[in-house]
C-alpha cells in the first residue's frame, strides 16, 4: 500500500510543534526548584534557576551554604582557605566549608571554581553536611553517589549516569531530598534543624510539610483507587474512555514567517527536516512546503482522538479513532483466546495464550506494586508538583495538580484533575499541558499548544461490545476449526491403513502407510520404481533406502513428521487457526467435508494459495485427506506441495511383517532436519518425509 499525504495543516502543524519544542530544556525539577525558593534555600542565576546547565564549583559551594540555612553567617565571619584561585564573591562560601570540615582546604591549591562540579562531588558535600563522613568510613569518596542513593538522596538518572552529566536540576533533587533526610545519629531531619536555627521560618516549613503531606495522601488514595477499580472492573462491565483534544488559536502564516522563525532558532528547513524526517513521514517533499504555506491556516481546538477501552466478562475491545495527521483508525478485540485487529483495510487474528503471559482477564487487580509500574512516579510527585489542592463532595473526593515552568524559551504550564467515586474508584482524570514560546520567537509569540486529555470510566450492564462482523465471522470459523481438529483426534483408529500420493518441489512419490498402535511402516514408491521404507518399532525409526538401512534414534523432530497423517497418539493439532483464511463445511448423506483455505498474505513476501479437503463417512469416521497448496515467496513460485491420502482398511484386517532390523546401522550425525515455507522434512532417500504444519 503506498504511503498517503496527509493533509498540509496537519503536516505544518507538526512542523511548528517541533520549532516549538526543539529549544526545551531537560529540567525536571522546577517544581522543587520553587519549593527550595520558597524556603530561602535556593535562588538561581540572573537567568532563573538555568536548571538545564551544569553547575560550577562555586555554584555547588553557594547552593550548600544555602541549604544548611547559614549564608549570612558565611558572609558575616568570611572564613579564610588556602585556596588561590577562588574569586571574592565565592571565598565566603568555600571558607564557610572548609571551616565546617565540608571541604578539605587544609593543603591550599586551586578549587577550580569555574570548572563542572560533577555528582560525586555534589553527593560528598551533602552527606557530609548531614554528618556522614569518609573519616568514620560511612562512604568512600568514590562511591558518594552510590551511598546517597542508599539514602535515597540521589535519583535514579544520577545514580545510572553519574559518570556522564550533572546538571543544576539533578543538585535541586539532592537538596530537596537531603531536607528530609535525618541528620546522622538523631531523629532530626535537615529542615527540623534548619527551623531549629531560625534559617527556614516555622511558617513556610509548615506549608512545606503541608503540601508534601497532601501529596502523601494523594499517593495513597490514588493506589488505592487504582487496586479498586481493576478489582470493580473484573466483577462487572466497565468501560474506559480517552479523549486527546489539541488546542491552538487559528492563524495564518507565510512561507517567508516560517522561515524566519527556523533562522531564529539556529535551523534551516533541511536541518530541521533532516533531524526529524518530516516531510518523508507526512508524504510531502521539501519543494511542496511553499506553496502549501501560502494556503496554510492552523484550525483551533479539535478532537484528534479517541480511545475506548470496554471490558466485558473474559472478552475486551479496543477501539482508536484518529482524526490526525491523516492517520486510519485501529481496532482491537480479544476474545475466545484470540486477538483481532483492522488497521488501515487490513485484518489480523491472532491465538494469544493470556495465562502464559502472566495475565488474567478474569481477575486484573493482582497488579503488583504501582509505584514499580509507573517507573518511580510516585516517589517524584512531591519534586514535579508546583500546587495541589483537594476538594470533597457527596460525589467523592477530587485533587488539582499543578505546575509552570520555563523550559529553555518555552513556558509550560499543566495541570491534572483526578475525580475519584465514593466507592473509591477512578471516577475521571482531566490533563492538560500548554507551551508556548512567548517573546522567544517573535513571530509566534501569541501562539501555543495545548494538548488536553478526558478520562472517564463507566460500569454496568449497559457496557457492551459489539463486535465487528468480521470477529463474529472469524468465531465461527474458529468454531469450525476446532471441530475439525476434535473430529481428526476422535476419527484415529488404532489400526489403519492408507494410500497416499505427493509432491514435493516436483519429486512425486506414492505408497502405502499401515500403522498399528504407536508402530507403523512407509512404504514410498518413486518415479523411476525405487522403493524406500520406513518403520517406527519399539520407539526406534528405521529407513531403508536404495538398499542403505539405517537406524534413527527417537526424537522430537522425527515426531514432527507424524502430523501429516491426521492419526496417532502423537497427533496435536492438524489445522493452526492463524493459517486458515477460511473454512467451509458442507454436510450432506455421506458424511461430512471439510474445505480449508490456507490465508494469503499480501504483503509480497510469502503467502500461501490452494485448498485442503478433509472427508469423514457419516459415522464421523476419517475417509481420506487432500492437500493442494502452493507457496509464494516475493510474488514467485517457491514450493508446490500435493497430498492426497484415502483409508483402505482398518482393525484387524491391517498387518505389518516387520524385518529384522539387526542389520541397520545407527545413524549418529546431526539430522538434516529443516523448515521450508512451513512445511519440515527429513531425507528418506530420493525424497521426504514432509509435515505440512498446520
Amino acid at each position: 500500500m503506498k504511503a498517503k499525504k496527509i493533509f498540509p495543516v496537519a503536516a505544518i502543524f507538526v512542523l511548528l510543534a517541533a520549532i516549538l519544542t526543539v529549544s526545551v530544556s531537560a529540567a525536571t525539577y522546577t517544581a522543587a526548584a520553587d519549593d527550595l525558593n520558597s524556603l530561602g534555600l535556593f535562588i538561581g542565576t540572573q537567568r532563573g534557576y538555568d536548571l538545564d546547565r551544569e553547575p560550577t564549583m562555586a555554584e555547588a559551594a553557594v547552593m550548600l551554604v544555602r541549604l544548611l540555612g547559614d549564608e549570612a553567617y558565611a558572609k558575616e565571619n568570611n572564613f579564610g582557605h588556602m585556596f588561590t584561585d577562588v574569586p571574592g564573591w565565592a571565598s565566603p562560601y568555600v571558607g564557610y566549608l572548609c571551616e565546617n570540615k565540608l571541604l578539605d582546604g587544609a593543603d591550599g591549591g586551586e578549587f577550580y571554581p569555574g570548572e563542572p562540579c560533577d555528582a560525586e562531588v555534589f553527593c560528598a558535600f551533602v552527606l557530609r553536611a548531614l554528618g556522614y563522613t569518609e573519616e568514620t568510613g560511612d562512604f568512600a569518596y568514590g562511591e558518594a553517589v552510590d551511598f546517597a542513593y542508599e539514602l535515597g538522596l540521589a535519583s535514579d538518572h544520577m545514580y545510572y549516569y553519574y559518570c556522564y552529566d550533572l546538571t543544576r536540576d539533578g543538585c535541586v533533587y539532592v537538596m530537596y531530598k537531603a531536607l528530609g533526610a535525618k541528620i546522622k545519629g538523631t531523629d532530626t531531619t535537615l529542615l527540623d534543624r534548619l527551623v531549629e536555627k531560625g534559617a527556614v521560618g516555622k511558617e513556610a516549613a509548615g506549608k512545606f510539610r503541608e503540601k508534601l503531606a497532601l501529596v502523601d495522601e494523594f499517593k495513597g488514595v490514588l493506589t488505592s483507587s487504582v487496586l479498586a477499580t481493576a478489582k470493580k472492573a473484573a466483577k462487572q462491565p466497565c468501560s474506559a474512555e480517552l479523549e486527546v483534544i489539541l488546542n491552538r488559536p487559528a492563524m495564518e502564516i507565510s512561507f517567508g514567517d516560517l522561515s524566519a522563525m527556523l533562522e531564529s532558532q539556529g535551523y534551516t528547513f533541511e536541518d530541521l527536516l533532516d533531524m526529524m524526517n518530516m516531510l518523508e513521514t507526512t508524504g510531502y517533499t521539501i519543494e511542496d512546503l511553499p506553496g502549501l504555506l501560502e494556503k496554510l491556516k492552523t484550525p483551533g481546538s479539535e478532537s484528534i482522538c479517541k480511545m475506548i477501552f470496554s471490558l466485558v466478562g473474559g472478552e475486551a475491545a479496543l477501539e482508536v479513532y484518529l482524526d490526525y495527521l491523516g492517520m486510519d483508525d485501529i481496532s482491537v478485540y480479544y476474545t475466545d483466546g484470540y486477538l483481532f485487529a483492522e488497521y488501515a483495510g487490513e485484518k489480523i487474528r491472532q491465538k494469544v495464550d493470556l495465562e502464559d503471559m502472566g495475565f488474567d482477564m478474569s481477575d486484573i487487580s493482582d497488579m503488583g506494586d504501582l509505584d514499580e509500574i509507573a517507573g518511580g512516579m510516585f516517589d517524584m510527585l512531591p519534586l514535579t508538583i508546583g500546587s495541589i489542592e483537594k476538594t470533597a463532595s457527596a460525589e467523592g473526593v477530587a485533587y488539582r495538580l499543578t505546575n509552570t515552568s520555563n523550559y529553555g524559551d518555552i513556558a509550560i504550564e499543566g495541570s491534572l484533575n483526578i475525580a475519584f467515586a465514593p466507592g473509591g474508584e477512578i471516577g475521571s482524570v482531566n490533563f492538560c499541558m500548554k507551551l508556548s514560546p512567548g517573546e522567544a520567537i517573535p513571530v509566534l509569540k501569541d501562539y501555543y499548544i495545548e494538548l488536553q486529555l478526558d478520562f472517564k470510566i463507566m460500569f454496568g450492564g449497559e457496557v457492551t461490545i459489539d463486535f465487528p462482523d468480521y470477529v463474529r465471522q472469524a468465531k465461527e470459523e474458529l468454531a469450525l476449526i476446532d471441530e475439525l481438529n476434535e473430529l481428526l483426534k476422535s476419527s484415529t483408529p488404532p489400526k489403519y491403513s492408507m494410500d497416499f500420493e505427493m509432491v514435493f518441489d516436483s519429486v512425486k512419490t506414492s505408497g502405502n502407510l499401515s500403522v498399528i498402535g504407536d508402530d507403523f511402516v512407509m512404504e514410498y514408491v518413486f518415479d523411476d520404481g525405487s522403493i524406500s521404507k520406513v518403520y517406527l518399532k519399539d520407539g526406534y525409526f528405521y529407513i531403508d533406502a536404495d538398499g542403505e538401512k539405517t537406524k534413527y534414534t527417537m526424537d522430537s523432530m522425527i515426531y514432527n513428521t507424524i502430523p501429516i497423517l491426521g492419526f496417532g497418539d502423537v497427533y496435536e493439532s492438524a489445522i493452526r487457526a492463524d493459517e486458515v483464511g477460511s473454512i467451509e463445511k458442507i454436510v450432506s448423506e455421506e458424511g461430512i467435508v471439510y474445505k480449508i483455505y490456507p490465508s494469503a498474505d499480501d504483503n509480497d513476501i510469502y503467502y500461501l494459495d490452494g485448498i485442503c479437503i478433509f472427508t469423514f463417512d457419516s459415522k464421523g469416521n476419517i475417509v481420506s485427506m487432500h492437500y493442494d497448496i502452493k507457496a509464494f515467496y516475493e510474488g514467485e513460485l517457491d514450493t508446490v506441495i500435493y497430498y492426497t491420502m484415502k483409508i483402505t482398511a482398518t482393525g484387524d484386517d491391517v498387518k505389518i511383517d516387520f524385518p529384522d532390523f539387526s542389520d541397520y546401522k545407527e545413524y549418529t550425525d546431526d539430522y538434516d532436519d529443516y523448515d521450508c515455507c512451513g512445511y519440515s522434512a527429513m531425507p528418506v532417500g530420493k525424497s521426504k518425509i514432509i509435515c505440512v504444519n498446520w
